[in-house]
């Protein structure tokens, strides 16, 4: 009776599959191994906004299994306790923040420090999406993409700065872009993350000299929750055209180089966005 049951769903997944293949014109399934050392970050205390779900939780994960201390921070408490009943990790806490009112940033970044003591490496992914449309106006989406994606944004690596320069902190910051920062878009996200872009290298050379290093990622298109890829697509099937290897970015992948641009492999890394986007085709 097992065997009948998993024959059943192999054939559901094959009519599955195939259907992606005619809508999408093509099937991309993979995995990827990582080398985790579990003492890199051992004395890394992490803030990670936007960290309930997508690239923020791989990030969160990933600090976790290589020693660090994390705090995830979001707008929505459920969901941060949903996370923390699931992980049932000591090093593991959160906070409840809503990054487009920037005015309680500084003294949430004091209350998370009484967590486990200094923060030294900040990780900003707290962000949304919409669909792609040329706006001429400005409309409720551009405000509310706004003053989270560049708003919040801005706000939250001033206080980071000013945090880590009043506790002579050598940090880390990291903060997530998006290939459409790059693109000749007129879209509020696209707006937006040009202004990630130009926060993350103005920043970066104002405190160099402190010992505060800023980079930002620019993932291509990624099945997170905020993104139309996880509301059109099987989650199981990663093909795209967009991207000239034919699939999808991994959240774990995008944790992957957060991870080496916090570490002291990459202290003279400053200033710089970084593409992560399987040759993304513009």
């Amino acid at each position: 009776m097992g065997r009948i049951i998993r024959n059943i769903k192999k054939v559901r997944q094959l009519i599955s599959d195939f259907r992606q293949y005619r809508k999408r014109r093509g099937i991309y399934t993979c995995s990827v191994s990582y080398f985790v050392d579990n003492k890199r970050f051992s004395r890394g205390v992490v803030l990670v906004s936007g960290g309930t779900s997508g690239i923020g939780l791989a990030a969160a994960r990933m600090f976790l299994l290589e020693g660090a201390k994390v705090i995830i921070a979001a707008r929505n408490q459920s969901k941060l306790d949903k996370i923390i009943n699931e992980e049932n990790n000591p090093n593991l806490s959160a906070i409840q923040l809503d990054v487009s009112d920037i005015s309680s940033f500084p003294m949430k970044l004091l209350n998370a420090s009484e967590i486990f003591g200094d923060i030294n490496i900040f990780v900003n992914c707290a962000g949304v999406y919409e669909t792609p449309q040329e706006y001429m106006t400005l409309s409720d989406k551009y405000e509310y993409i706004m003053n989270i994606n560049h708003k919040g944004m801005y706000g939250a690596n001033l206080a980071e700065c000013e945090y880590l320069k009043q506790c002579n902190i050598k940090g880390k910051i990291i903060n997530i872009s998006s290939v459409a920062g790059e693109q000749y878009h007129c879209t509020p996200y696209a707006l937006s993350k040009w202004g990630v872009n130009v926060i993350t290298k103005a920043l970066a050379m104002q405190m160099a000299e402190y010992g505060i290093c800023i980079n930002a990622v620019a993932p291509g298109n990624v099945p997170t929750n905020i993104s139309q890829w996880h509301r059109e697509l099987d989650r199981n099937n990663l093909y795209t055209e967009q991207h000239r290897n034919h699939r999808l970015v991994l959240p774990e992948e995008v944790a992957s180089l957060i991870l080496f641009l916090a570490s002291d492999s990459a202290n003279s890394i400053i200033g710089q966005v970084i593409g992560i986007d399987g040759g993304f085709i513009k």
